[in-house]
């Protein structure tokens, strides 16, 4: 009888993953064809995700352990969550692991997207090019838009709402298309 219950329970340990008996779960999700200023420790970019079926993305700080996002492309991808016991106060409870890229669709060219930037997100590189946070990711104003202003603006250390379009080759820098500066560190900026 114990050779029996011993087998048993060899035979339906890989069965507890699917079956989420060890605390993993599948799950489904959008990920935004752009990232998104957020703020944990220091200001940063995050993925925009929502579940399928939902409306607003929501700031994802720690990308999925496996996937390799790319800028520019509308994915739904398949991941496992484990719920972790003990985690460092700076980091996330939940450890994501990418399961599978169910789909990865590119913007159409052209397309352009908003991004609400902290002044020490957005940081001076060479002539008219400024560099996101900490990189790579680099931004430059379009030849029909004077961004001779902004420089003077993120010294004042407020926040800025870039609308970006994506680059036609990619690796080249977004194109700042407008900029817009927000009333105050804390207030709105539409």
């Amino acid at each position: 009888m114990r050779k029996r219950a011993l087998l048993v329970l060899i035979l339906l340990t890989p069965a507890c993953g699917i079956l989420g008996l060890d605390g993993t779960t599948t799950r489904t999700l959008e990920v935004a064809p752009y990232k998104a200023g957020c703020t944990g420790l220091f200001p940063t970019l995050c993925l925009q995700v929502r579940e399928v079926g939902q409306s607003d993305f929501l700031n994802l700080f720690e990308t999925p352990i496996g996937f390799d996002y790319e800028w520019g492309f509308h994915y739904v991808i398949s991941v496992k969550e484990k719920e972790l016991d003990e985690v460092p106060a700076d980091a996330s409870s939940i450890r994501r692991t990418l399961e599978r890229v169910i789909s990865k669709t590119p913007v159409e060219q052209g397309s352009t997207f908003e991004l609400l930037v902290v002044a020490e997100g957005l940081v001076p590189a060479n002539g008219s090019r400024y560099v996101l946070f900490s990189g790579p990711e680099e931004v430059e104003c379009s030849s029909s838009l004077s961004c001779e202003g902004l420089a003077d603006f993120l010294e004042s250390g407020d926040r800025v709402l870039l609308s970006l379009r994506f680059p036609a080759i990619s690796g080249e820098p977004f194109e700042i298309v407008e900029w817009q500066p927000c009333e105050s560190l804390f207030g709105s900026c539409q």
